[in-house]
């Protein structure tokens, strides 16, 4: 008699196991396969920032290609688009990008991965995860492209991934910048623009 009733408990134990796993999984856990990188574009001032996955990274991971076009300035710019989960410039991991019709030709165009840890020019990561893919002018703005990995592995790095805690969607704020000097480390604390917007990388969140 107890042997039956310990066979029976444990009949019924193993049913709700299986039936109630079935049931309430899906409710607890999302598939990484349900997040996906969206593409998505902004505006601020005279400044577009758009985005969309790309196949760079490859064994390394997901990556983006980000398209900067900034109205011309004169023939001597600098954008920076960055991230951070505040709505801050301290703290953020910023791509600055630049072209200057005054310097080398082999230095004229230029990405440089920089880290914001106070109110002064970023410095530069001993480790460049900013890849320009080129810099044009046409119909009177400045034309960027360049490619990142939403995580480079390096500290220094704001490593973009859903779930994030922050104050934005997904935790993440795009940075932004631009100005006109010779050289953008000389004088990148010469704004002629900057700020900050929440931005959203992942679908199905």
């Amino acid at each position: 008699m107890v042997m039956r009733l310990h066979f029976t408990f444990c009949v019924i134990m193993w049913f709700l196991l299986v039936v109630g796993g079935h049931i309430t999984a899906p409710s607890l856990h999302r598939r990484p396969a349900d997040v996906s990188i969206r593409s998505g574009r902004v505006q601020v001032e005279d400044m577009v920032i758009s985005w969309t996955p790309s196949a760079f990274g490859g064994r390394a991971g997901p990556a983006l290609e980000f398209a900067v076009t900034l109205r011309s300035l004169g023939e001597q710019e600098w954008a920076a688009v960055g991230f951070n989960s505040v709505p801050l410039m301290v703290g953020a991991d910023m791509c600055v990008l630049y072209q200057t019709s005054v310097a080398l030709p082999s230095s004229r165009l230029r990405a440089e991965d920089r880290f914001a840890r106070d109110y002064q020019t970023p410095s530069i990561d001993e480790r460049q995860d900013c890849w320009l893919q080129s810099v044009s002018r046409r119909n009177g703005s400045e034309h960027f492209r360049f490619r990142r990995l939403l995580d480079t592995g390096d500290p220094d790095d704001f490593a973009i991934r859903p779930g994030l805690s922050g104050s934005g969607p997904s935790g993440i704020y795009l940075v932004w910048a631009y100005g006109m000097v010779r050289h953008p480390t000389a004088s990148m604390k010469r704004h002629l623009a900057r700020g900050y917007v929440p931005v959203k990388f992942f679908a199905g969140l």
